[in-house]
């Protein structure tokens, strides 16, 4: 049995960030600070099973300027990964993965004043056959076919008969349960 463990603690701090406003293109954020924690454990249990975990915590802020205090958008405060795999044979490995993502503010939404992208959580699981140089490998990602958004945006709309800007939310949902077949030739 191995395992292995490894806790990485950051502070990232810009000036001048690009980000994208909706209403006019990109813009410079004066400063902003992601601190975090990523948490990452692995264990081979057998020959044939082994399984990952990852859990992010993040803080990321806009740190000066007109939206000081904010929340980044697009930037969750929590991340959680695990995934396992059974070597059934040495050519053929099996496995599954969680993903789940905690709310974010929806993108270009620098004041903070749209409700919030919903958390979500997916299952994927994946089979891979390799032969000498070949690997045919076969995915279902969303297993079991949630619907769920990775990404939103805000976006500006500006209504008759005054044309005043009117703040909204605008939702790009994620793929329902999706198939993928690959072929590798490594050299």
């Amino acid at each position: 049995d191995q395992d292995r463990i490894r806790v990485t603690l950051y502070q990232i701090d810009l000036d001048n960030e690009i980000g994208f406003d909706s209403n006019s293109a990109n813009l410079n954020l004066d400063e902003t600070r992601r601190y975090g924690m990523i948490l990452e454990g692995a264990r081979q249990w057998t020959d044939s099973f082994d399984t990952r975990l990852s859990i992010t915590l993040l803080d990321g802020e806009i740190s000066d300027g007109e939206f000081e205090g904010n929340q980044l958008p697009l930037v969750p405060e929590q991340a959680l990964r695990l995934d396992g795999g059974y070597r059934y044979s040495p050519e053929l490995l099996l496995g599954v993965e969680l993903i789940a993502v905690g709310e974010q503010v929806l993108g270009g939404d620098f004041a903070n004043d749209l409700d919030k992208l919903d958390a979500y959580e997916v299952v994927n699981t994946h089979a891979s056959y390799a032969r000498d140089n070949w690997v045919l490998g076969f995915r279902v990602n969303n297993l079991l076919d949630e619907e769920y958004s990775e990404l939103g945006n805000q976006f500006t709309t500006f209504a008759p008969p005054t044309f005043a800007p009117v703040n909204q939310a605008s939702f790009f949902p994620s793929p329902e349960r999706n198939y993928w077949v690959s072929l590798d030739f490594k050299f």
